[in-house]
């Protein structure tokens, strides 16, 4: 049985939010991309994509074209669309026009199966060193939770199963979003209004919270303010000193560990 230090990894990154709010310029900024071009709209953006796929072989194939290139960053845009394909490949192999009109939720798993196929060579490329952005819209969803009142959340615009399976592969799972801020204006009557105002600035949440699902798993802070100009720079610092301090966190523990046995051995 093989023992081997671990590395730090190229992340894998999910990044959703609503239309418009610069997923696709974040992704086009990251280092050396190319884009599996599933929506259509990466025209705008002057990148390098491949022909907008139309199946769902021909984005694996297109995934799997991308390892033998020298892109740094492979960003697919978008997952929803994604699943567009997943769901018309299972919709033709068993013959239904509809995945929901197959018996039992047999469709969703077959669904799910399709998904595994994706990530699994999408880990492929991870680990060769090629950088993982995955962009989706978002959706509000109810969320039961067992320990208060169900409330609503955003959440990755795909099927729950979907959903849970790419937040799953993701390192970091971030909701991007424009900074808003509400007033509220006392009228003559008593009444009173909220409005909300946005003063245009992009936020990326990289923590869960009541109002939408979030993580990372290099200790990075909370939130990051992206400018329009270079948001990639900003992650990239943002991760860059996440990264150090989890090592100083685990010296420290390491450290600590070490005075510990040497203080037992003195006993």
């Amino acid at each position: 049985m093989k023992i081997e230090k671990t590395t730090i990894k190229t992340p894998r990154l999910v990044i959703y939010g609503q239309h418009g709010t610069g997923k696709s310029t974040f992704a086009a900024d990251c280092p050396n991309p190319v884009f599996i071009d599933i929506e259509g709209g990466a025209g705008a953006l002057e990148v390098d994509a491949f022909e907008k796929p139309t199946t769902l072989n021909a984005v694996l194939a297109q995934i799997k074209f991308a390892g033998t290139t020298t892109f740094k960053t492979l960003v697919i845009d978008s997952l929803d669309w994604l699943e567009k394909l997943i769901w018309l490949d299972v919709c033709s192999q068993v013959g239904a026009g509809d995945i929901a009109a197959i018996p039992y939720g047999r469709g969703y798993k077959m669904a799910e199966a399709r998904w595994g196929n994706v990530l699994a060579e999408l880990q492929k490329l991870s680990d060769q060193g090629i950088m993982v952005v995955l962009l989706a819209h978002s959706q509000i969803v109810r969320f039961e939770n067992p320990e208060t009142e169900s409330y609503d959340r955003y959440n990755l615009d795909l099927h729950k199963s979907a959903a849970a399976l790419c937040a799953e592969f993701s390192d970091v799972l971030g909701f991007l979003t424009y900074k808003i801020r509400t007033e509220v204006k006392e009228s003559k009557f008593g009444g009173s209004t909220v409005k909300a105002k946005s003063s245009g600035d992009r936020i990326l949440y990289l923590e869960e919270r009541p109002a939408f699902t979030a993580k990372n798993r290099f200790r990075m802070p909370p939130s990051i303010e992206l400018p329009e100009a270079s948001p990639w720079g900003t992650f990239a610092q943002a991760l860059k000193a996440a990264r150090k301090e989890s090592k100083k966190v685990v010296g420290n523990l390491v450290e600590s560990k070490k005075l510990a046995e040497l203080a037992a051995i003195s006993k």
